[in-house]
């Protein structure tokens, strides 16, 4: 399962999010609730509006019948309270989520935003590791912030890597970024603010950043196409904020980044291999949530 089991991973509420994570987060919220919506009303569409990307408008009954069953998985497994005795509905609700979406590849083929989000991620990790943390901000057009404060650096990062965008897609991967670069606000820049500690980032840290960007990504698209953050209005406030708790770190559990021996500051994140990894992980984590049922 790649190295997540090595970090504790970052923050799940909000409120453990730094200041400049925040900011802008508001708008990409209401961007992905507004693009959600509901499966079922969409005449059998695919939730993410990319009908092209499994070869044609979706609009066959079954396609809709795979949403309906979707959300039956993830309304039961909220309804049982979750926790390890639930653990068979909540690995029910992944496989038939990725079903609805076409299954793995379809899946995976239309996670263009998480993917261009986390290629961009990695290429400025290994950047910062071999040539240092000036560098690797003008190589992302960053120049103007080298030097300033490790709030203004991470604020402007966030816009470099995950731009906002008018698609919940965008807002998916958006959040993902935050999520990942907060986890190094934290971990690796800490309280000092000294932004050249990310040069001594190992490549554990590295490739643990590169696995949390891609299943921040696939469980932000969960919740979100699904139009339930496990159905607030079914289950108390603690126990949604617990119940999406235990759906983040079971995406996390599937998600793997096997690099073939290869070191991952020694990839280019922006060229066909870094592509292809990319590529090859996030099919990877929804095979395996396809095939957990």
């Amino acid at each position: 399962m790649g190295t997540s089991s090595s970090h504790s991973g970052p923050g799940d509420g909000p409120g453990l999010l730094p200041s400049w994570a925040t900011n802008g987060q508001g708008e990409d919220a209401g961007i992905a609730e507004s693009a959600s919506g509901d499966p079922d009303a969409r005449d059998g569409q695919a939730p993410d509006g990319n009908a092209t990307d499994i070869g044609g408008p979706v609009t066959v009954p079954s396609q809709t019948a795979h949403w309906r069953n979707a959300k039956s998985s993830m309304t039961r497994y909220a309804g049982s309270g979750g926790g390890g005795s639930n653990s068979g509905r909540l690995r029910s609700a992944g496989a038939g989520y990725t079903r609805a979406k076409g299954g793995s590849r379809s899946a995976a083929g239309a996670a263009r935003s998480g993917k261009a989000a986390t290629g961009r991620l990695g290429g400025f990790l290994a950047s910062t590791v071999g040539s240092g943390i000036g560098p690797a901000l003008e190589s992302v057009g960053l120049r103007e912030v080298v030097g300033q404060s490790s709030d203004t650096v991470f604020a402007r990062l966030v816009d470099k890597l995950a731009p906002s965008g008018s698609t919940k897609e965008e807002a998916a991967a958006r959040r993902a970024t935050v999520e990942v670069l907060s986890y190094l606000y934290e971990t690796v820049v800490g309280e000092n603010g000294d932004m050249a500690s990310l040069e001594g980032m190992d490549a554990n840290t590295v490739e643990y950043a590169v696995e949390l960007s891609v299943s921040g990504y696939i469980y932000n698209m969960w919740l979100d196409e699904l139009g339930l953050s496990i159905e607030k209005g079914a289950v108390s406030e603690a126990a949604a904020v617990r119940l999406e708790g235990e759906v983040r770190e079971y995406v996390r559990s599937c998600v793997s980044l096997e690099l073939g021996g290869k070191n991952v500051l020694d990839v280019n994140w922006h060229r066909p291999e870094g592509r292809g990894i990319i590529d090859r992980v996030f099919h990877d984590a929804y095979s395996v949530l396809e095939a957990a049922e």
